[in-house]
């Protein structure tokens, strides 16, 4: 197998890796040094993937010479630990975890079985109350932290690299409920999804809603957004449309809830199994052959300017058409202004699209006023588009502001994505998680660049200890 087919396994069976610990690893393996890996090789580079040295060494720590736990070993490891620990708590773990059945039986636990204990749901800091739908969700859509996916449809690089909707498929079973689709007029009449004006592979329009449609509701019943970049033609944009309809039936959102738009948006609750399409609409009374162009925003398009990415064209100031306008309910695309005019003016419907550096400016200059418009309104933010390699920016400031649709490349593993993952491990993985009372408030006075100036209000620190890495450090010294 080639370093290419070793990342495709590792990606098949859900392992995201980064590529340079991956590549040292596959060259550390390939004794034949040939850049590709043998049956043993392939083995080898497994059972070092899996190997996780600081647990070993805990384990180690208590067996004693013979590698074995014995259930008055574990204990005093469950002591250690401040959990439970009495003799038939452990034996209950040994019953449980233990892997070879002649060390259950005598009550007895190996190194695999301890592994297998520790890296359990039993070993997640995480409380176990919060796996399940706990938080309240009833509230307006725009007072939750949404999972959100950029360029969804890529497994690779937004330059040269391949798109498949498999990434949907990954995006969805990983709590995705905002997911990205790039949409370009194709051959045969039918729009396709690719990153336009680069090397990236084209996927059919068509296909993508057919796996949405597939797999939209079943890691979590709350409500998905199809976030459109539309770059197509009249015509074809009235297909997407009617894919849309046709192939996500009763699914599809195409009228407010109550008949008519409401002063704020619906809740997650009132929105479940329903799929939501962000886009731009035609003004009221207005149709495609009344030739309302769009000129797209420079913050809001995501399309790098690189000299190996050919200029905007004039068909890039496009039109809508009805059928498209129609099926864009809630998140109405709209070109930004100002803060103090979109807090004036934009309806609960309305949302924009902010680019990280215009949502970083937006944080530094008039960070109270971001947080107020994002406690009544969506906003999506994304990454810079002059990122070749598809890299991610922090969550974390971006939500410290409330803003809702942070959107990350799914496919690009690292420390943000980690930050994202953890960000969502909670309210049962379903997507949405309820942002603080402050963050919610159309009144609040917390400011992200300033927070201890809140009246009443002062940041915690919070110190964590992490036991069993300490100790390993101090054994190495």
């Amino acid at each position: 197998m080639s370093f290419k087919e070793i990342k495709n396994m590792l990606r098949m069976i859900n392992i995201d890796m980064n590529d340079i610990y991956a590549y040292r690893l596959f060259k550390e393996c390939d004794r034949s040094n040939n850049d590709r890996l043998e049956e043993h090789e392939i083995e080898e580079f497994c059972t070092r993937l899996m190997e996780r040295p600081e647990l070993e060494e805990i384990f180690h720590r208590y067996s004693g010479e013979d590698c074995v736990l014995s259930a008055e070993e574990l204990r005093e490891f469950l002591h250690d630990q401040g959990e439970e620990a009495t003799t038939q708590r452990a034996t209950d773990i040994i019953q449980t975890y233990e892997l070879n059945e002649r060390a259950r039986q005598h009550n007895l636990m190996m190194l695999d079985g301890f592994m297998m204990y520790l890296l359990s749901s039993a070993g997640n800091i995480l409380s176990q109350a919060h796996t399940e739908i706990y938080q309240d969700m009833s509230q307006p859509l725009c007072h939750y932290f949404i999972s959100s996916s950029h360029n969804t449809y890529l497994t690779d690089n937004q330059i040269g690299g391949a798109s498949s909707t498999e990434a949907y498929i990954r995006a969805l079973m990983k709590g995705c409920r905002c997911v990205e689709l790039d949409c370009w007029e194709g051959s045969n009449g039918e729009p396709i999804i690719y990153h336009g004006h680069t090397l990236t592979s084209k996927i059919l329009f068509r296909d993508v809603i057919v796996s949405i449609r597939d797999y939209a509701f079943k890691h979590s019943s709350y409500p998905l957004i199809l976030s459109l970049e539309n770059h197509c033609g009249l015509e074809q944009q009235s297909i997407m449309a009617r894919h849309m309809k046709s192939i996500l039936g009763d699914m599809l959102l195409t009228q407010p809830l109550d008949g008519d738009v409401p002063k704020q948006l619906p809740s997650p609750e009132q929105l479940k199994w329903k799929i939501l399409v962000k886009g731009k609409k035609l003004p009221d009374g207005k149709s495609d052959l009344d030739r309302v162009n769009f000129i797209p925003n420079p913050e809001e398009e995501s399309i790098s300017s690189l000299q190996e990415i050919k200029p905007l064209q004039a068909k890039d100031a496009i039109q809508i058409s009805r059928e498209l306008s129609d099926v864009v309910v809630y998140c109405r695309a709209v070109p930004f202004q100002s803060l103090s005019s979109a807090l004036r003016n934009q309806q609960s419907n309305e949302m924009s699209s902010f680019s990280e550096r215009k949502a970083r400016k937006l944080i530094k200059e008039s960070g109270n006023q971001f947080v107020r418009y994002n406690a009544r309104h969506l906003s999506r933010i994304y990454p810079q588009g002059l990122k070749v390699n598809s890299s991610n920016y922090s969550p974390q400031e971006m939500w410290n502001a409330g803003c809702q649709l942070v959107a990350l490349n799914f496919q690009t593993p690292g420390a943000e994505m980690d930050l994202n993952d953890g960000r969502f491990s909670v309210n049962g993985r379903c997507g949405y998680v309820l942002k603080p009372a402050f963050l919610r408030n159309t009144q609040s006075s917390f400011d992200p660049e300033t927070p201890g100036r809140r009246a009443g209000q002062r940041p915690v620190a919070l110190t964590i200890k992490l036991y069993w890495l300490f100790m390993a450090r101090v054994k190495a010294v």
